[in-house]
């Protein structure tokens, strides 16, 4: 599934967004676009992406709204 959505390959650093507006609507969103923020959101921690880590589905994590960021980006 990983290859099919073209994930993000490396570390990123996730922020949550509390009161965002934006995001995939399940109700009016495709099953691919869907499918694709799960998988996005699966990957995440609290604080990062990792391409690597097996893909969790939790209600935490597929109820929440992030945003990710290269780490480079802050220092460079």
């Amino acid at each position: 599934m990983r290859e099919r959505f073209k994930a993000p390959a490396t570390p990123l650093l996730v922020r949550t967004v509390p009161d965002a507006r934006w995001g995939v609507q399940v109700a009016r969103g495709s099953d691919e676009s869907i499918l694709q923020q799960a998988l996005l959101l699966g990957l995440c921690t609290a604080w990062q992406y990792d391409p690597s880590r097996p893909v969790l589905w939790t209600r935490a994590s597929l109820t929440r709204r992030v945003e990710l960021y290269e780490p480079a980006g802050f220092y460079a």
